[in-house]
């Protein structure tokens, strides 16, 4: 699971200004599902004089429309592989509060996956997703 949230303050005893209530109205919320351990494999094809050619997607791949639910979904291919076949990571927002638009949780998660400590380049989910499997 991927969390964006804007936290509330701590709740306290005494009586909140109204500029605390207004924290607690304004607050927004973003529940994003990360699953990396999919069956679906993505392929960039080129045709030239001998024929077709597959090969894997360039780092920074998304497909966000014809094979996903209608739901706000989309596969990011964020790394890039040199040897065997690449997988994509499949992002489900299931719920979200916030005013974002989708192309900025592309982005978002997009980014997050070169922020991870112990790898120069990009790693397959985001690095706060990967903090909480190690």
């Amino acid at each position: 699971f991927f969390f964006l949230m804007i936290r509330r303050p701590p709740r306290s005893t005494q009586s909140r200004s109204s500029a605390a209530s207004d924290v607690y109205k304004r607050q927004q919320f973003a529940h994003i599902i990360v699953t990396k351990r999919i069956s679906d494999k993505f392929f960039e094809f080129e045709e030239g004089r001998d024929g077709t050619t597959y090969r894997n997607p360039s780092s920074g791949t998304m497909v966000c429309s014809d094979i996903v639910s209608g739901s706000f979904e989309y596969f990011i291919c964020a790394q890039n592989v040199t040897q065997g076949t690449a997988k994509p990571t499949r992002y489900q927002v299931v719920h979200n509060t916030t005013k974002l638009s989708a192309d900025t949780f592309y982005c978002l998660t997009f980014q997050q996956c070169f922020n991870y400590y112990n790898w120069t380049g990009a790693i397959r989910t985001p690095a706060c997703v990967q903090y909480a499997h190690k």
